[in-house]
Parts: C-alpha cells; structure tokens; sequence
C-alpha cells in the first residue's frame, strides 16, 4: 500500500519535469539582451593581463587575465594612463577594472560611460 502511494505521488512529479527539458530556453533571448560586452586580451598584448580594484595601475590587480580568458565589460570610465590610454572597462562579473589598451580593438564599441562625468579613479558603478 505505502509503495503504491509513493508512486501515485511521485510519478506526476516526474512527469511534469519531463515536460520541460530546457525551462530556460525562452529566457536565451532575454539575457543576451542584457549580456555585458564580451572581451579578451589584445592579441598584441602579452599575458597575463591584470583586473584591479580602481581605475589605475597603482590599485591592486585582484584577478589576472590569460590568453583563453573572455570576460564580460559593462561600462567604462577615466583613470590613470595605462600604455598611453585613460579609459578602463569595467568587468562586474569579477568585480574590477581593466585597462582599455590590453583589451580587443571593438571591446569598447557601444559601451556606456559608467558614471555621469566618465572621470576619477571612483569605485564600481
């Protein structure tokens, strides 16, 4: 009797999850509509390349960035010269910034300014 009430209660459970193999699919389509911008290292750059706490090559790198590594920007701000160039993407994925000028020629297209003057070495977004 238990084991025929078992099944009664679990074979319904089990066929609803058949249902739906994939319950995120229709949701694809959403979140790469809000997906950061996909970037890697120059492929001039040696690596590693290095992901720091601010916006300046003074603040500590918390993550270092190889060859194979695709990370995803959100948004750019001004900082310290890095290789002759200010601007710094922000990674939100691994909380940090990296310098633009390591990172592929159109990583940066259509990026937003992080904050509203786009200057100083200010922390995340």
């Amino acid at each position: 009797m238990k084991t025929s009430l078992l099944i009664s209660i679990a074979f319904p459970l089990l066929s609803w999850a058949a249902a739906t193999p994939n319950p995120g699919a229709d949701s694809l389509e959403s979140l790469s509509k809000r997906a950061d911008k996909w970037c890697r290292l120059h492929d001039s750059v040696d690596p590693p390349g290095n992901c720091r706490t601010c916006a300046s090559t003074h603040c500590k790198s918390i993550k270092t960035i190889q060859r194979s590594d695709n990370f995803g920007v959100k948004c750019y701000m001004m900082g310290d010269k890095a290789n002759n160039n200010q601007r710094w993407d922000w990674v939100p994925g691994w909380g940090c910034y990296v310098s633009a000028s390591i990172t592929n020629p159109t990583c940066e297209d259509g990026l937003k300014c992080c904050n509203t003057h786009c200057n100083g070495l200010g922390g995340p977004p």
